[in-house]
C-alpha cells in the first residue's frame, strides 16, 4: 500500500471489505494523490495485486480466470460474476455527481440546532435530527416532533405533501447498505460525522417518484410506466430494451443523493443499448 502511495496512488486493502475478496489490493490509477511525482500510468482504471509471502509463487488457472474476470467488470463493463449468477453491468459516459454539500449543511444544522432540513432538488427533501443534547427532560415525542415539523415545511416547499416518495434514513437495514457509500465520509464537521455513525443523528432522505418519472422522461428515447403492484417500481423502456427500477435498486439514489439528471442521462445511455436478460448494474465513473 506504501509503494503505491508514493507513486501517488490509492490501494484499498481487501481485507477491509466484505465484498472484495479476489486479490489482495485494488489500486485506482485514475486519481492521484496532491502533489504526487510525475510517472507512467496503465491505461486500465483500476488494478488489483496479490501479495504473496513466497514471491515466486504463481497463481493457478481458476485463480488467474477470476482475477481477468474481476479487472473486465470494473474496468470495461463485463459482468460481473457472483455466486448468486452473473450480473451486467453498463459504465455510463456520465461522471458521477451527488449533492453530498446539502448533504452536510443538514447533518452539521442537526448537530447544532436540533433538526436539520432542505430542498435539494424541486422533488426531494432531506432532514435530520439530532436525538441527545436536547435539554434536560427533554421527551423523546417533543424531538422527533420537532424533526417532523420542519420535514413537513420543506415538503410543502418542494411541492411534496401528499407524494409517493422513495424513503431511507441513516439507522435503518437500507441506510446500513454496506454497498454504499458510508455518509460519515462526506464533507461535515468530524463531530457531526462521529454523531452520525453513533446513530445519535438520524438523516432522512425523501424522493418523489412522480419527479424521478418527470426527470426520466425528459430523456429522448425513453417510454416510461409503473408496475401495476408496485407503485414505486418503475419500467423504462427504449426499443427492446426494458430497465426496471425498484425500489431496492434506488437505494443508492436516494441515499447517495445522487443528481437526479446525472441518473436520467445514464439511465437513457443505458437504454439504448441492446439489452440482456437478468440483473444489472450502473456504473457512474469518478473522474
Amino acid at each position: 500500500m506504501n509503494f503505491h502511495w508514493r507513486q501517488g496512488h490509492f490501494a484499498l486493502l481487501h481485507d477491509l471489505a466484505k465484498c472484495l475478496r479476489i486479490n489482495d489490493l485494488t489500486v485506482c490509477h485514475r486519481l492521484h494523490r496532491a502533489e504526487a511525482p510525475q510517472h507512467d500510468c496503465p491505461a486500465d482504471a483500476y488494478s488489483i495485486s496479490e501479495i504473496k509471502a513466497n514471491r515466486r509463487a504463481k497463481p493457478n488457472a481458476d485463480q488467474k480466470r477470476r482475477q481477468a474476470e474481476a479487472l473486465a467488470a470494473i474496468n470495461n463493463g463485463g459482468p460481473i460474476i457472483t455466486d448468486a449468477g452473473s450480473r451486467q453491468a453498463f459504465v455510463a459516459s456520465a461522471t458521477y455527481r451527488n449533492h453530498e454539500d446539502a448533504l452536510g449543511r443538514v447533518v452539521n444544522a442537526a448537530l447544532e440546532n436540533g433538526v436539520g432540513g432542505e430542498v435539494v432538488e424541486p422533488g426531494w427533501v432531506i432532514s435530520a435530527a439530532r436525538f441527545p443534547g436536547w435539554p434536560k427532560g427533554t421527551p423523546m415525542l417533543e424531538i422527533v416532533k420537532a424533526w417532523e415539523e420542519i420535514r413537513q415545511q420543506r415538503l410543502k416547499e418542494a411541492g411534496m405533501a401528499d407524494a409517493d416518495v422513495y424513503r431511507l434514513q441513516s439507522g435503518d437495514a437500507a441506510g446500513r447498505a454496506t454497498q454504499c457509500v458510508p455518509l460519515c465520509l462526506y464533507p461535515m464537521t468530524d463531530r457531526a460525522a462521529a454523531f452520525l455513525n453513533a446513530d445519535w443523528i438520524f438523516f432522512d432522505s425523501l424522493l418523489s417518484v412522480s419527479y424521478l418519472e418527470s426527470q426520466l422522461r425528459a430523456m429522448p428515447g425513453l417510454s416510461l410506466s409503473r408496475d401495476s403492484n408496485d407503485k414505486h417500481h418503475i419500467i423504462v423502456r427504449s426499443r427492446d430494451h426494458e430497465i426496471h427500477l425498484s425500489r431496492t435498486a434506488l437505494q443508492h439514489v436516494v441515499l447517495e443523493l445522487i443528481d437526479t439528471q446525472v441518473l436520467a442521462g445514464a439511465l437513457g445511455e443505458w437504454a439504448q443499448k441492446p439489452g440482456f436478460a437478468g440483473p444489472g448494474e450502473l456504473v457512474l465513473p469518478q473522474r
